[in-house]
């Protein structure tokens, strides 16, 4: 393959479009009649080589690389006329405040405002948290280096909840479980976690390290259940096996960290339980990088509660991985554990022995 030439992807990209806070309805009315859109975003282009030399040189690992791009693609948002008439009917419809469309339009956005404010009120109960680690076979002199950023959230006035995946993200991806099973680990004296309090949060970092690995001898991991792994099928190239994984759907997924009394810098923030089989709009904050910095961002999605489970309409990243969900009274009904999926926050009581405070209706 030559160095310009294209490669064909094995299936379409799918690509969902949300609006947030929409204050008007022209953005819609202008995408009707768009003809091409421009795509702007990083991709991670991955590339195993099988055989031959470089098989060799690269000991079998997958080739990993970030890319930038920016391209103008055609897009067409409906090809049916009659289907572009209905639209542009609705779009009329929503926003005339006196049609029952127009009125349930306006009470949504007034509800998604009351999400944001929310989400810039619980940023002071809220921490970035930074895991960094080398893979490497052993007895190898290099290996990846990877970052796994998340967020974490105080429960109590000393208690910082995340989750497993924050800490050890290699037991969450199957292609790294299928590594630790070809005499690849993760280097203890490049493990890192960098948990920053509030007041650290702009750039100064804590001094110091607990044999736990988290920077900033303040802190320290209170409660951390055991394992709870499941056997997924991993496709290797040749072919396929299985490998463990850790399960996100039980409280077994989420640790506890303690943070010393005289360095707290939280605001414990409340919490309730979202009744199984409820559908709400809720807000989900969490920490992105965003011109080199991480900073608060928040965002929102329709949520339906299961038994132990919230499931969302939509998918977030992995860095939203230990968000807390709320509602627009800035109450916490679940915990992000990645992709669509959420756990109740109820299932912190599975994690501690200690009462924490939560709110009934």
């Amino acid at each position: 393959m030559k160095k310009d030439e294209l490669v064909e992807l094995a299936a379409p990209i799918l690509v969902s479009l949300y609006f947030r806070e929409l204050s008007s309805l022209d953005p819609l009315r202008q995408l009707l009649k768009k003809r091409t859109v421009v795509l702007r975003g990083t991709v991670h282009v991955g590339a195993r080589i099988r055989k031959g030399v470089l098989k060799v040189l690269t000991l079998g690992q997958t080739l990993r690389k970030r890319v930038e791009f920016e391209r103008e693609v055609p897009f067409v948002f409906l090809e049916n006329s009659l289907a572009k008439m209905v639209a542009e009917q609705v779009l009329n419809e929503l926003e005339d405040p006196n049609s029952l469309l127009g009125t349930k339009w306006l009470d949504e956005q007034l509800q998604l405002q009351a999400l944001v404010r929310r989400g810039k009120e619980m940023e002071p109960g809220l921490v970035p948290v930074v895991t960094g680690y080398q893979f490497a076979r052993e007895g190898d002199a290099g290996g990846d280096e990877l970052e796994q950023s998340a967020t974490g959230f105080f429960v109590s006035p000393d208690l910082i909840v995340t989750t497993k995946q924050a800490l050890e993200p290699w037991k969450y991806d199957p292609e790294l479980a299928y590594l630790r099973q070809s005499g690849y680990r993760v280097r203890q004296e490049n493990y890192d976690v960098t948990v920053l309090l509030a007041m650290q949060a702009s750039g100064s970092q804590p001094e110091g390290r607990t044999p736990a690995g988290l920077s900033g001898k303040s802190l320290k991991v209170e409660e951390s259940p055991r394992d709870d792994m499941q056997p997924v099928e991993y496709n290797t190239g040749d072919t396929t096996v299985s490998v463990p994984v850790h399960r996100r759907s039980t409280w077994q997924n989420l640790v506890l960290l303690k943070v010393r009394k005289r360095e707290q810098r939280g605001i414990p923030l409340p919490m309730i339980a979202l009744p199984a089989g409820q559908e709400l709009i809720l807000g989900l904050t969490y920490f992105r990088m965003a011109e080199g910095e991480r900073t608060p961002y928040t965002s929102w999605a329709l949520a339906t509660a299961g038994e132990s489970d919230v499931l969302l309409d939509r998918s977030f990243p992995d860095e939203a991985v230990g968000a807390p969900v709320f509602d627009d009274k800035g109450r916490v009904r679940a915990i992000f554990v990645g992709g669509d999926r959420c756990l109740s926050i109820q299932l912190l009581q599975g994690l501690t022995k200690k009462k924490l405070s939560f709110q009934g209706d």
